[in-house]
């Protein structure tokens, strides 16, 4: 979020292009960290001996827990900024109607 932030800002891009270049650069190294946090979780799964019965389920909803929120972020976050974008945008397209309105009807209102 901060990429897509910074690049709105600094730069001027629009909601869209700010959020699509901000998902360019940071799923890499996202999915990185997650594929490496499951692969150090693999040991609990491929793991015999004593308590394995314990350890193993453990394993399995680590990993697929990870996988899970995984994809549900990289759909739900771009999706909920460009959401969230969308609505400021509409509401200072309001606020700017209201204020021209007002000065419409009082010309000392600054």
């Amino acid at each position: 979020m901060d990429f897509a932030i910074h690049a709105e800002r600094e730069r001027g891009l629009s909601s869209k292009d700010a959020i699509c270049e901000a998902c360019l650069l940071r799923l890499r190294p996202i999915v990185i960290t997650t594929f490496a946090a499951a692969i150090g979780v693999l040991p609990l799964v491929l793991m015999g001996g004593y308590g394995m019965e314990l350890h193993q389920p453990l394993g399995i909803a680590l990993i697929g827990g990870l996988s899970v929120s995984q994809g549900q972020t990289m759909f739900t976050t771009p999706a909920l900024y460009l959401l969230v974008a969308s609505m400021a945008g509409r509401l200072r397209k309001l606020r700017r109607t209201a204020q021209r309105e007002a000065q419409k009807t009082d010309p000392d209102i600054s």
